[in-house]
């Protein structure tokens, strides 16, 4: 295990030992990554202090021609330390409710989960199973028959489900509900704009209370699903959306557009969770969180910023542009993130200097503004902890600038707009 794994798990342990975790609650974390790599590894340990439950993926259900298909998730339980508790979690498309109905189809499909389940336990503790299945309102009854098969075939695991905040208004869900251990209320969804200036938003803070208020009343125990993910919108040059993306990827389009990100407060969720502390709620048992953080992940908190929410805390917020001298005059221009959280919105600061004008270029995605002796440099900022080479600079033979680096300020609205290839 790296030092950054060692400290950030330290420091882990140390939020369960002196801080009001999360309104005392317990909390879990989605693993919802179908590779199994060594970033997740080191992800897994630096939380395994902090959770006592992971919600893993397992796999895909979906049904084609009247058929089940099962798309596998390659789980590396080594990845666990012995006393891990561990939900195994199925994600159930919206296209089997053509079979849910059918009760010639149950045993098949609880055939795929028993094997899966049989593998883990050989190396951790299968604490539950839970169903994350988007199903229609009107087929509650169904899902209802459905989940008691389930229920029946697993009699040793607890069984949950993912619940949306439409079905609280239908009389069936309680019955749903009878035949769970406990269920997930989700509290984000994603609406795509139509334009860019219109709101977009995914945790749905306005209504989160109230929906909860309402879960509490049915008498069933429950967790809530909070997020911590984020999305990059794409537009056209009109301003009109045209699609977004999860995942970092090379953009491709034939004409210009316009990116906005749009991300999950770690404010407005740690000031929704105090707000939670002065509800008198009796069936609320936790937070489940989406999703476990890992290096590679572009639209998702960071691991510090995961650690300090965990803890109650706002993740502090730090950037600083700085020059290193390399030999023969050369100089370097980095930006580094020294904060908790990573940055959505584009950042920007000044480079002035005195007399004749060094060589320079900004490199790195980085662009270039002219002011008044010097340049404005604008772009992404680095992730938490890490640091970019933005530009460099060289005096001329005959000419010694004296550089001077400006503090670091955000630019609002995040919005990049980019050339077609």
């Amino acid at each position: 295990m790296s030092y950054h794994v060692k400290y950030l798990s330290l420091v882990c342990s140390l939020f369960l030992n002196t801080a009001d975790l999360t309104f005392a609650f317990e909390n879990g974390v989605y693993v919802w990554q179908r590779s199994w790599n060594t970033e997740l590894r080191d992800s897994i340990k630096v939380v395994e202090n902090c959770v006592s439950i992971f919600l893993v993926l397992g796999g895909n259900f979906s049904c084609e021609d009247g058929k089940i298909r099962f798309k596998k998730v390659d789980v590396n339980w080594d990845y666990f330390g012995e006393k891990a508790n561990v939900v195994m979690v199925f994600r159930v498309s919206s296209d089997y409710s053509s079979l849910l109905g059918n009760e010639n189809s149950w045993p098949e499909f609880s055939r795929y989960i028993a094997d899966f389940i049989t593998a883990g336990k050989q190396k951790v503790n299968i604490a539950g199973l839970q169903l994350d299945y988007d199903c229609p309102t009107s087929k509650l009854t169904d899902y209802s028959k459905f989940l008691g098969f389930i229920k029946r075939q697993f009699p040793d695991c607890k069984i949950s489900i993912t619940a949306l905040p439409t079905w609280l208004d239908s009389n069936e869900f309680l019955n749903l509900a009878k035949e769970t251990d406990y269920y997930v209320m989700q509290l984000y969804s994603f609406e795509p704009p139509k334009t860019i200036n219109d709101e977009a938003e995914i945790f749905l803070k306005d209504n989160a209370l109230s929906w909860i208020e309402s879960a509490d009343k049915i008498g069933r125990p429950f967790y809530i699903a909070l997020p911590t993910y984020g999305y990059e919108i794409i537009f056209g040059a009109d301003g009109r959306f045209i699609g977004f993306k999860a995942e970092h990827e090379p953009l491709i389009f034939k004409e210009k557009i316009q990116v906005r990100t749009v991300s999950t407060s770690p404010d407005e969720i740690i000031s929704f969770l105090d707000g939670l502390k002065t509800k008198r709620l009796k069936k609320i048992r936790g937070v489940f969180w989406f999703r476990l953080p890992v290096e590679s992940d572009e639209f998702n908190w960071d691991i510090k910023t995961f650690l300090s929410v965990l803890s109650g805390k706002i993740p502090n917020c730090g950037l600083k542009a700085y020059l290193d001298e390399k030999e023969n005059g050369l100089l370097e221009l980095y930006l580094e993130n020294t904060g908790e959280r990573n940055i959505s919105s584009e950042v920007s600061f000044n480079v002035a200097w005195s007399g004749d004008a060094p060589y320079y270029d900004v490199i790195g995605g980085f662009r270039a503004q002219s002011i008044k002796n010097g340049i404005k440099i604008v772009g992404k900022a680095p992730k938490a902890g890490k640091k970019v080479l933005a530009a460099w600079f060289k005096n001329t033979r005959d000419n010694k600038s004296n550089l001077m680096v400006g503090a670091v300020d955000f630019i609002a609205g995040g919005g990049t707009t980019y050339l077609a290839e």
